[in-house]
């Protein structure tokens, strides 16, 4: 049986995929981006969908390497 601290993460976690999910499919015109000199027009549906998996991958590395202990 998984403690309650746990379920409260699973549920958590569902309850934002559900709500990004819906965010993202709701907002499908085209936006122009840009970074630095860089200017590029695309569906905002894709622009949610890497912003969200940058910042998951991000998530997940500060994760990994906030756990590395360093050596004494």
């Amino acid at each position: 049986m998984m403690p309650v601290k746990k379920h409260l993460r699973l549920i958590l976690t569902i309850v934002i995929t559900l709500l990004l999910g819906a965010l993202i499919i709701q907002n499908h015109a085209p936006v122009r981006a840009e970074l630095l000199f860089v200017a590029v027009e695309m569906p905002l549906i894709l622009l949610l969908t890497l912003t969200s998996g940058l910042g998951f991958m991000l998530g997940v590395l500060a994760t990994y390497f906030g756990r590395i202990q360093p050596k004494p």
